[in-house]
């Protein structure tokens, strides 16, 4: 089973890169919508990817309460993006 920070470096270059895709928009209040977004699901993907490769119980419930947040973030963020 591979570490779990290397599962997650290929998560933290995609979501670095949307963040600054989304930040070339040239309007400055999408912009910063568009990399907040790309945040929300790069913390959902990592806190997936820690779920699978641990047992701790507290990290476990940090991880699905930082999906679960990161979530309604993200979704509360692309109904405003419509």
């Amino acid at each position: 089973v591979m570490p779990a920070g290397k599962s997650t470096a290929p998560v933290v270059t995609m979501m670095n890169q949307a963040m600054m895709q989304g930040m070339m928009d040239p309007d400055p209040a999408k912009a910063w919508m568009k990399s907040m977004a790309a945040h929300h699901r790069g913390a959902i993907e990592m806190s997936q990817i820690i779920m699978r490769h641990t047992k701790n119980a507290e990290v476990l419930a940090e991880a699905r309460k930082t999906v679960d947040d990161n979530q309604r973030a993200l979704t509360e963020l692309q109904a405003k993006m419509r």
